[in-house]
């Protein structure tokens, strides 16, 4: 009875963990839009961010979705590792009911739901797993238990959802049209600031300063006022001249011809789910493991010493 007791309480500590990192994520507002729309627009943002922001206010407003994101991903790394480390019986299978009813609470879509797959096939996985990695690491034993189970659990969520970006970017063209969209209107805005920034440049006006000197030599019976005014008149007519071109249209043609962004499109589906799945990885490897190693070590420690020895007994036996 006391152990079914000390099972329910890591099973409802289990479920808070989760309810809040789908709280997190939830938060984060990070969705396949956000993602395209970050990608297409990048360019844009460090070109253009900068003339108004400060780096670091740049960067945290175009990253705070991921930032949020990976704060929910350690959230739940830090469930996982609970259960690598206390084992629950029967009970785990009941944990589908916290992950699947919080697509009904927060954000439910076709990459949550292959999220939420594979967070629950983490969950049957980590607890055989992390008392695999028990009995066999030898050092680092409390660190490695969870830096290893986490790994492994983290490649099959990621993995799982990854296909569900896949699914969602294949059955709906949205996204394309939002890529393509946003791509162009992004080259727009830093083509115009080019241009602008040519208008004011002082090459523009090293080139007028030449021509009134032509002009002066031909023309030497001018007053100061008349030249002024000449000066000013070729001034504006090269300004009208720049804005009369119609840069959206050339813009729009050059884009929409490209072979490279027509084949890019061809492939969108697949791209965008290998970069989303790499993006993953890099986070797996570089925060995620590390982290999870931790919070390994925290747990051992974090429940009374009987029930660590209780533990640790009963894996001995096994």
């Amino acid at each position: 009875m006391t152990k079914d007791i000390k099972e329910i309480e890591i099973f409802i500590l289990v479920t808070i963990i989760y309810f809040l990192g789908f709280f997190i994520l939830y938060l984060s507002n990070i969705n396949l839009q956000t993602i395209v729309l970050l990608q297409s627009k990048l360019i844009e943002f460090f070109v253009l961010g900068t003339q108004v922001m400060s780096k670091s206010e740049l960067i945290v407003n175009i990253f705070s979705p991921i930032i949020y994101s990976i704060i929910s991903f350690l959230i739940f790394s830090a469930g996982l590792t609970l259960l690598s480390v206390r084992k629950i019986g029967n009970i785990k299978y009941l944990l589908a009911i916290p992950i699947f009813s919080s697509g009904v609470l927060f954000n439910f879509s076709i990459p949550f739901i292959f999220f939420a797959i594979g967070l629950y096939i983490a969950n049957l996985y980590a607890i055989p797993l992390g008392e695999t990695y028990f009995l066999e690491l030898k050092k680092w034993k409390k660190y490695r238990v969870g830096s290893n189970t986490i790994g492994r659990v983290f490649f099959i969520i990621f993995l799982i959802t990854s296909i569900g970006c896949f699914i969602s970017f294949s059955i709906n063209d949205s996204y394309q049209n939002l890529f393509m969209n946003s791509t162009i209107d992004g080259i727009k805005k830093v083509t115009k600031a080019e241009l602008t920034n040519i208008q004011m440049n002082s090459d523009t006006d090293m080139l007028i300063d030449e021509y009134m000197e032509n002009f002066r030599n031909e023309y030497p019976d001018l007053t100061e006022e008349q030249y002024a005014q000449v000066k000013e008149q070729i001034r504006k007519n090269i300004k009208n001249q720049n804005s009369n071109i119609n840069i959206t249209q050339s813009i729009d043609k050059i884009i929409k011809n490209s072979i490279m962004l027509s084949s890019f499109l061809s492939w969108f589906p697949v791209i965008m789910a290998i970069v989303i799945w790499l993006f993953l990885e890099f986070i797996r490897t570089v925060i995620i493991i590390p982290l999870s190693g931790i919070f390994s070590y925290l747990w051992f420690y974090g429940f009374k010493n009987e029930e660590n020895k209780e533990n640790t007994d009963s894996r001995n036996r096994e």
